[in-house]
């Protein structure tokens, strides 16, 4: 419900992303009684030439049905504030594409979503994202049953991502530890937004294993000596 109210409200495709692990889970699924559902904004009519792509400040075009009565072209190339292609321009597909980013990044507060468990007196933080933050739990849990005090930050948005939460954890935590199923890909953005505040580990896993609650423990244990 999110996703589409996301690609509703900003005019943007969303992507669900979801693994092997994940696909083949079986657990309780709550729906909430309250959903809300967002409405995509419609423009109102106008006198004399409509512009379908003359964006507002925040950024987003309002988004006409068609049969509503207005004149537009769409077009998946590089088009003007009439929806027209200009493919010859760098000065239009500069503007475009820099709209089509900025409205993201704008509201990057509304969009970006992580999980924080127990971060705030966190000497490590493991920051996880999709199937590798089921193991984080039981890791954490062990952890902190032995003194060690370990936080968790789910990431739900790589992009925008969350750049001032890990900043945030940063300050305070001296390690962060990063379980990927690959070789690192997030872990390079978490060390950029991380400053050189607190060190920065990868625990990268191949062959479509999840990582074991006990190597991420592990690794805990190895960095708190």
């Amino acid at each position: 419900i999110k996703a589409f109210n996301l690609a509703e409200e900003y005019r943007v495709p969303v992507t669900v992303l979801a693994d092997e692990v994940v696909g083949h889970m079986r657990e309780k699924l709550i729906i909430p009684d309250d959903i809300e559902i967002v409405a995509r904004k419609r423009p109102e009519k106008v006198d004399g030439q409509y512009l379908p792509f003359d964006a507002p400040e925040d950024g987003t075009t309002p988004m006409p049905a068609f049969g509503d009565g207005f004149n537009i072209h769409v077009t998946g190339l590089t088009h003007d504030e009439r929806g027209y292609p200009d493919t010859n321009d760098p000065d239009t597909h500069h503007k475009l594409v820099e709209r089509l980013c900025n409205k993201i990044l704008m509201h990057r507060k509304d969009i970006c979503s992580v999980k924080k468990e127990n971060c705030d007196d966190a000497d490590i933080v493991v920051v996880s994202c999709g199937s590798p933050y089921r193991s984080v739990g039981a890791a954490m849990k062990k952890a902190r049953e032995e003194g060690i005090k370990v936080g968790s930050l789910k990431i739900d948005t790589p992009w925008p991502f969350p750049e001032e939460e890990i900043a945030e954890i940063a300050k305070t935590a001296s390690d962060i530890i990063v379980p990927e199923m690959n070789l690192g890909q997030m872990v390079h953005e978490v060390e950029r937004a991380a400053h050189g505040e607190a060190n920065v580990h990868l625990i990268g896993k191949i062959g479509g294993i999840l990582h074991k609650p006990d190597e991420i423990y592990d690794k805990i244990k190895e960095i708190n000596g």
